[in-house]
């Protein structure tokens, strides 16, 4: 009658370890968005978001599948794992992120790479029978480190840029030269129009 308590304990923690990574990836899908509408956008959104959901994924799988895992399951585990997580990140940038499809395709390279990593370190932390807990402190230690550095790189000195050109000719020969008709000001849609503010000295 003793091992009954014992066999409960047995039974309920994976129950709990599940809930507990179940929460984290809700926690993080809501928050990393936030984070870069907040503001904090850099590192948080393409750096930390893909790895975290590459890790969080992976190991939900691997929590549900691991009893048929082989060699080659696993493999196809993690291509599976890195699509959907690859697929997830795309739909969450264009949703909550402020970049357009063209800016998320650009960083669509690294991010993938990121996923994949988090999913590797998601099954070989799962499959070597580490500290479970373990994806815990790496997810939050990235994610919250992110966070910081995001916030201090943010109120960083901004640098004006300016840009001149010298004509070496006359205010009279430059006015002949110009054939198109414009008005001076600023355009109302700069990828649209022809007419350019321009300064004679």
């Amino acid at each position: 009658m003793e091992p009954e308590p014992r066999y409960k304990i047995f039974k309920a923690k994976p129950i709990v370890t599940f809930c507990i990574f179940g929460v984290m990836s809700v926690l993080l899908l809501l928050t990393a968005p936030f984070w870069a509408l907040n503001g904090e956008y850099g590192t948080v959104l393409f750096i930390a978001f893909p790895f975290s959901i590459g890790l969080l994924m992976e190991f939900h799988f691997l929590f549900i599948f691991a009893k048929t895992l082989t060699i080659k399951r696993k493999l196809l585990y993690v291509g599976i794992v890195t699509i959907l997580s690859a697929g997830f990140s795309i739909f969450i940038f264009l949703i909550f992120g402020k970049e357009g499809l063209i800016c998320i395709l650009m960083a669509f390279p690294i991010a993938f790479l990121l996923i994949f990593m988090g999913v590797w370190i998601g099954s070989y932390i799962y499959l070597k029978n580490l500290s479970k807990y373990l994806v815990v402190l790496i997810v939050l230690c990235f994610n919250v480190s992110a966070y910081i550095y995001d916030r201090n790189d943010r109120n960083l000195e901004k640098q004006k840029v300016q840009t001149s050109l010298e004509i070496n000719a006359s205010k009279k020969e430059v006015w002949n030269r110009i054939i198109s008709p414009f008005e001076f000001g600023e355009a109302e849609n700069f990828f649209s129009v022809t007419e350019f503010p321009i300064q004679f000295l």
